[in-house]
């Protein structure tokens, strides 16, 4: 975005900053619409953003210092790998935490199984060494 205002970028504030993460971490809603209609545009886009802005706590009680088209259009034009002027499933599906990482307690699991077995190697390579089998 930067790139495109040059020296007229004017930033982000902080409370714009928290709002774009609190509906970044809700991009399912996006990506509901984005199957239902199989596209959006920057219009739609902004309109979801509106309506988010309008009903999340901390939008609410910050609104005068979000500018909701401003952050919409920042994430519109992040979002939209192809510049194509459209959001499609795609794009949006780059972007879904369930499909970025694994779940934590899976994730937790298979760090949990591999340091055990870490464990029953070095025991084992300590039992054989007491008993002569190295």
């Amino acid at each position: 975005m930067s790139e495109t205002l040059g020296e007229n970028d004017p930033g982000m504030t902080l409370q714009e900053f928290i709002a774009y993460q609190y509906f970044f971490n809700q991009l399912d809603v996006v990506h509901a619409q984005v199957s239902m209609y199989k596209f959006l545009d920057k219009e739609k886009f902004t309109d979801i953003f509106n309506q988010f802005a309008a009903k999340h706590p901390y939008c609410v009680r910050e609104k005068k210092g979000i500018d909701v088209v401003r952050i919409a259009n920042v994430l519109f034009e992040f979002l939209d790998e192809d510049e194509s002027g459209e959001l499609e499933p795609e794009e949006i599906d780059l972007f879904m935490p369930v499909l970025m990482s694994e779940p934590k307690d899976e994730k937790i699991k298979a760090e949990a199984k591999a340091h055990f077995a870490e464990m029953v190697a070095g025991a084992k390579g300590w039992y054989n060494k007491i008993l002569g089998k190295v």
